[in-house]
């Protein structure tokens, strides 16, 4: 019962957030360059979960984090000194969120629910990607198999 209301709060959170991302449509300036990213608690997105523009996860020793910037582009930074070391390459093509989804791949979609990225990762039984305290993203199955990884 309480992972099922963590879960529904989860969905509202995320909900929420892309409705403030709604207001801001017209903006393409990088937050986490203003300093501004929002960070979602945990290090990880399982099935249904979405990072959407603006926000944050980082590793569990905090050395690491993954943005969805508003410009539409998926990329890993170091904290200490704010340099991304992993990217998806695809700033101006208008990602909005990135999602983790029940057929196992890990997408990036624009406003209008049009795939921008995707990890190609469909029917390997991916259930949860993590950002590793290394700074490797990595997804993994109900067995803790690793099934992708940016590195």
């Amino acid at each position: 019962m309480l992972l099922k209301q963590i879960f529904a709060i989860t969905i509202l959170i995320t909900i929420l957030n892309q409705a403030r991302c709604n207001t801001n449509q017209n903006s393409t300036e990088d937050k986490r360059a203003e300093g501004t990213t929002n960070f979602i608690q945990g290090d990880k997105l399982a099935i249904d979960q979405c990072l959407v523009e603006g926000f944050s996860l980082k590793s569990a020793n905090g050395e690491f984090f993954l943005n969805m910037q508003t410009d539409g582009n998926l990329v890993i930074y170091t904290t200490a000194k704010n340099v991304p070391i992993w990217a998806t390459n695809t700033a101006t093509l208008g990602g909005k969120r990135v999602c983790m989804q029940q057929d196992g791949d890990f997408n990036i979609y624009s406003q209008s629910n049009n795939l921008i990225w995707s990890s190609k990762t469909k029917g390997k039984s991916g259930i949860y990607v993590k950002l590793q305290n290394s700074g490797n993203l990595e997804m993994f199955t109900k067995a803790d198999k690793k099934v992708w990884e940016t590195k």
